[in-house]
């Protein structure tokens, strides 16, 4: 999946148009009655590379792989209209092909639809009752009143609470127009029966990521250097509960979230490694808008863990009503988009989105000896046998500068008693 990483997928509906004109004879035979086969299919959309292919009416293989294989989903709600009076009356001068450019946007076909000029068919789902998954069938009739039918297929909602992924209507769930017959491309004399049609699905996700980086402290004014090796959980909060991303395929769109009191060792919960860059991605599993968190749940040896949780908010879609693009933010950071699925140059210059572990006291993994102890200043007068010979030869000298003073004065008394 690493190489498939990063490529948009689309679904462009191409049904062959065959004129609904003189082929009355060769329709004769067949029943009265052709099933249109919905199938609905999300892609994960990466980027907005486009990839097309070729839908001819036939079934396609289950295991076909559109660059990463899409995922069915259940509760499409779709509604099929008969537009083949309101064709036949007032375009039947316009190309099939200008009729599916026209009608090709929902705007338009939201209109046509109230207008009352088309008559509704079935309003259906994909999964119920007895379809298989991701897919819903519709019988219509072959004709009207004569002639080849038409119809109009609208996309409704989806109406299932469980997806975990959204999917913007608006602008990627295009209208469908079916013109009978459509021929059997590896025989052009038989008309099918059995339509398969593959509306344009792709589902909205991001691929957060981010730069894991250590420095001194706060207050270093330098960027730090990446960390490699830091180990990150990522989970979101449902009431009051965390629930952790747990090891679903990466193809799985539908993500899982399971409990975890200790999710570093607990082998069902996804790990998420920095590497020799710091940085931290999702290694393909993409998320739906919304709030989640990165839980760093290791740091690396000299680092300590600054900020447990890091705040990763998607937004609901690629670009707000204005056109302006909307970014995933991590750790209230920008995120630049993917580039082909992969971390864009622009964010390595400048390591960004960027979060921060500061170095520890001291490092576990060089453990500092314990510092030899500073012997005590002596203090003037030491208390030590050398300190009282030295206090003893000092007495000894004050002694005989007071017998030699002593002397002198007596000496000095005498004289003068003489001299009298």
């Amino acid at each position: 999946m690493k190489r498939l990483k990063g490529i948009l997928l689309t679904l462009l509906l191409l049904l062959p148009m065959i004129s609904v004109f003189g082929l009355a004879t060769q329709a004769d035979a067949q029943g009265d009655t052709v099933d249109l086969v919905l199938h609905k299919r999300i892609i994960r959309d990466i980027n907005k590379d486009e990839v097309t292919y070729e839908n001819n009416g036939l079934e396609l293989d289950e295991d076909f792989d559109i660059v990463t294989g899409p995922t069915p989903l259940n509760g499409a709600e779709f509604t099929v209209y008969d537009i083949s009076d309101y064709f036949y009356a007032e375009k039947a001068d316009q190309s099939l092909e200008a009729l599916m450019k026209e009608y090709g946007n929902r705007t338009a076909a939201k209109e046509l639809i109230k207008s009352g000029k088309i008559q509704e068919i079935a309003t259906v789902s994909t999964g119920a009752e007895d379809n298989p998954r991701g897919t819903a069938r519709v019988p219509v009739s072959r004709k009207k009143d004569g002639r080849y039918a038409l119809y109009l297929i609208f996309e409704n909602e989806v109406v299932n609470d469980t997806v975990e992924f959204n999917i913007d209507l608006e602008r990627i769930a295009n209208p469908i127009i079916v013109a009978l017959p459509i021929m059997n491309p590896t025989n052009q004399t038989e008309e099918l029966d059995e339509i398969h049609i593959y509306p344009k699905n792709i589902g909205y996700l991001r691929d957060p990521y981010f730069f894991k980086y250590g420095k001194e402290n706060a207050e270093s004014p330098e960027i730090g250097v990446p960390l490699e090796g830091a180990i990150f959980v990522l989970y979101q909060m449902v009431g009051n509960q965390k629930l952790y991303l747990d090891l679903s395929p990466v193809s799985d769109l539908q993500n899982s979230w399971i409990p975890s009191d200790d999710p570093l060792n607990n082998p069902d919960v996804s790990k998420f490694t920095s590497d020799k860059d710091g940085v931290v991605t999702t290694g393909g599993r993409l998320l739906p808008s919304g709030e989640f968190f990165f839980e760093e749940v290791q740091s690396v040896e000299g680092y300590q863990i600054e900020k447990t949780d890091i705040p990763v908010v998607v937004p609901d879609s690629w670009e707000d009503e204005n056109g302006n693009p909307l970014y995933v933010t991590v750790n209230g950071q920008q995120m630049d988009e993917l580039e082909s699925g992969e971390v864009p140059a622009s964010a390595y210059q400048k390591a960004e989105p960027r979060v921060y572990n500061y170095e520890t006291l001291t490092d576990p993994a060089t453990p500092q000896q314990p510092d030899e102890p500073t012997p005590p200043k002596k203090p003037f007068l030491p208390v030590t046998g050398e300190a009282k010979s030295f206090i003893s030869l000092i007495g000894v000298l004050l002694l005989g500068i007071g017998l030699v003073i002593w002397h002198r004065r007596k000496a000095a008394i005498k004289s003068n008693s003489e001299d009298k």
